[in-house]
């Protein structure tokens, strides 16, 4: 699929997914994933995917930010060989293996920070907290630049969501209260 952002530009985006001893979830997500991507109707503006698995061999309890922001240390070469050639990655996503986007959800908006994960069926369709800064988030690379990642301080699973919306507050991209959200039926993800 061949699309064009708001400036009529192709879109790249690279989704980046922390992994810990979850084997079913990331066979599951690969599957949908393929037909989710390869798809016209479900990511309309986006013409390149770069997907990025990254997991924590070690049995140390498991830091989610770390590993989210040595990927997006380690990628930044890549994204800046890909914008010398003159077709940046627009969109960084940050993405929990476990929710699989459903047809409508747009990878490609990150003009501003967007928590595309708006409407999550375990969630009766809707976000856990109205704070809630988690699930798959979209930024442009220069916003992660701006909130600095991921804290790495936590250990286990949670709690860098909540720290991810007060860098998202104390530097001013938030809309209102809230991190950003699709309209209403683009945000939709089912998971386990």
């Amino acid at each position: 699929v061949t699309s064009r952002d708001h400036r009529g530009a192709r879109v790249k985006v690279a989704v980046i997914i922390p992994f810990r001893d979850r084997e079913p979830h990331l066979l599951k997500f690969k599957e949908y994933w393929r037909q989710f991507a390869s798809s016209p109707a479900s990511s309309k503006a986006v013409h390149f995917w770069d997907v990025y698995v990254i997991e924590q061999f070690d049995a140390e309890p498991s830091t989610v930010g770390f590993a989210i922001v040595a990927r997006l240390v380690q990628a930044s070469p890549d994204l800046k060989n890909i914008r010398a050639l003159g077709s940046p990655v627009q969109c960084a996503v940050i993405q929990d293996i476990d929710y699989l986007p459903q047809v409508g959800v747009d990878y490609s908006y990150c003009m501003k920070p967007t928590q595309l994960s708006s409407e999550i069926d375990r969630y009766n369709w809707g976000v856990p907290y109205p704070r809630s800064a988690g699930g798959i988030v979209a930024m442009s690379p220069e916003h992660w630049i701006k909130v600095n990642g991921f804290s790495n301080e936590y250990f286990g699973w949670g709690g860098e969501d909540d720290e991810l919306y007060h860098r998202l507050r104390l530097s001013n991209l938030l809309v209102g209260s809230a991190i950003r959200r699709p309209a209403k039926g683009h945000g939709r993800f089912s998971g386990e």
